[in-house]
């Protein structure tokens, strides 16, 4: 299979798209979006997925979406205890994550596959994590539907918490399986991408990602969220800048976070209440952070701040330091909400001071990376951070002034 080009970093303005719901009157789905942005094409409601799948089906016939990503109930709220922050809890999601038995799970599970089906475009490719409690019914209903199975990942998580009964191996893995509509598909893949994100090599099977950070659960929690690297990983291996993207189990938010940094558009359904309004209001932190600040670029043209630092961005994902990543965005999120116009090189407050010795900005201390400091050709301390031992410095750059956007 030929090689897919290269996504640029960037990118072209999203193109405007319709709303899928509008104007349907859907028995069990909220008739007013929880958040609607027509402009960025991105649209939340609340209610039953499975009855919004089908409206969006029945005016759709060929499909409209490019992407799902789905984190369905993995039916294991029943009785059993964790570890959370060092104390023993009970696993109790809520009564939408406790098992009905084996053959109505995956009844449902099919039912939700069904019409995700349906809903894609015939090139289109879905996601879907789960562990062992649901995985394997996803994955025969997948075969059973006809959807072709790519891949299945393995989601490493470095920081699991430990097993209290002593019984089991720490369970520290989730799969996520990706599959293209049917066999017939012409799926997708941004193959150099991926290839470039792994050291020019090509990525494997097992990604290690940590459990969302403290900065993703700043506006609410959720007992499943996702973190926000592995969907960007997703989307950015499957789906192209403008990019239809449906998650059906919504959530947090999570994939419309992620969608909303990556210029993709963006459809959420989530059955509860306040999962919805903790969506909405996470998306809603990262939309006022991308209109909040523009730069001027005669080479480049007008882009907004997200596009223009995502050289950093990348660069600290790429080499492990997503708390890190996390952090300038809470830090960007919360500016952009009180209206603060400022300026800040990044690398500079990642270099430390003179003495090595962490900068603290609006509060919160930022560790010190030794490719910063190697950047600025200041000395490298014991104490400076190095998580992956082949990074490669990125070259100094101009500047950039940030302004505000003209309204």
């Amino acid at each position: 299979m030929p090689r897919q080009p290269q996504q640029t970093s960037v990118a072209p303005a999203v193109p405007v798209a319709q709303n899928p719901l509008a104007g349907l009157r859907v028995e069990g789905v909220d008739p007013a979006p929880v958040l609607a942005d027509d402009e960025r094409g991105v649209w939340l409601y609340r209610g039953n997925s499975l009855a919004a799948l089908d409206a969006i089906a029945e005016r759709y016939p060929d499909g409209n979406f490019d992407m799902i990503f789905a984190d369905p109930p993995y039916f294991l709220s029943n009785g059993g205890i964790t570890c959370h922050a060092g104390r023993m809890v009970k696993v109790d999601k809520g009564g939408w994550d406790k098992s009905r038995g084996p053959e109505l799970n995956h009844e449902f599970n099919t039912e939700w596959l069904k019409r995700c089906q349906r809903v894609l475009r015939p090139n289109g490719t879905i996601w879907v994590t789960g562990t062992s409690h649901v995985i394997f019914s996803v994955g025969y209903a997948m075969q059973q539907l006809g959807f072709k199975i790519l891949n299945d990942i393995a989601w490493e998580k470095p920081n699991p918490p430990p097993n209290l009964s002593c019984r089991y191996f720490t369970h520290s893995t989730e799969t996520v399986l990706w599959a293209a509509k049917n066999e017939a598909s012409k799926h997708f893949f941004n193959y150099d991408l991926m290839r470039q994100k792994n050291g020019g090599k090509q990525m494997k099977t097992v990604w290690r990602i940590f459990s969302p950070l403290r900065a993703e659960k700043a506006l609410g929690k959720h007992p499943t969220q996702k973190p926000l690297a592995l969907l960007e990983l997703c989307l950015l291996a499957a789906s192209r800048v403008g990019d239809l993207i449906l998650d059906p189990f919504m959530g947090a938010g999570t994939t419309g976070v992620a969608s909303v940094m990556n210029r993709r558009r963006f459809v959420g359904i989530e059955l509860d209440e306040e999962h919805a309004k903790l969506a909405a209001a996470r998306i809603r932190s990262y939309q006022v952070s991308l209109d909040l600040f523009v730069v001027s670029d005669a080479k480049r043209g007008e882009t907004d701040m997200r596009i223009q630092s995502n050289s950093l961005r990348e660069w600290l994902l790429d080499n492990k330091y997503n708390d890190v990543a996390e952090l300038i965005d809470e830090v960007a999120a919360e500016w952009a909400a009180d209206g603060k116009k400022t300026r800040r090189n990044w690398w500079d407050i990642l270099a430390g001071d003179n003495k090595g010795m962490p900068r603290i900005v609006d509060g919160r201390k930022f560790p010190v990376l030794r490719a910063a400091r190697i950047r600025k050709g200041l000395s490298a301390t014991k104490s400076c951070l190095c998580r992956n031992p082949h990074e490669v410095v990125p070259p100094a750059v101009e500047q950039q002034r940030w302004m505000k956007r003209a309204r």
